[in-house]
């Protein structure tokens, strides 16, 4: 199966299987508020990356955690293809 034959949600369950976590976060005091302002927040490499921008608990928000996933599967498996590629060099 190539790159390119999988699906969004095989990309996001491929990072949460390798330690890569996205989600959101309320700010502020999120007491009372139905659905409060979220902030995204990456766990990647045993680190909290926190997002700057603020989204409401809607679609866009869901599509930009999506969006993250498949971005940190596309880095970490361009860069399994890359060492991968290294390692076989000056090999015929």
């Amino acid at each position: 199966m190539s790159t390119d034959d999988l699906t969004d949600f095989d990309k996001m369950s491929w990072c949460i299987s390798n330690n890569i976590n996205i989600f959101p976060k309320p700010i502020g005091d999120p007491r009372g508020e139905r659905r409060p302002l979220c902030k995204i927040i990456v766990h990647y490499n045993g680190k909290p990356i926190h997002g700057k921008e603020e989204y409401k608990q809607d679609a866009k928000l869901y599509e930009k955690i999506l969006e993250l996933y498949c971005h940190y599967y596309d880095k970490r498996k361009g860069k399994e293809a890359a060492n991968r590629m290294d390692g076989n060099k000056g090999t015929v």
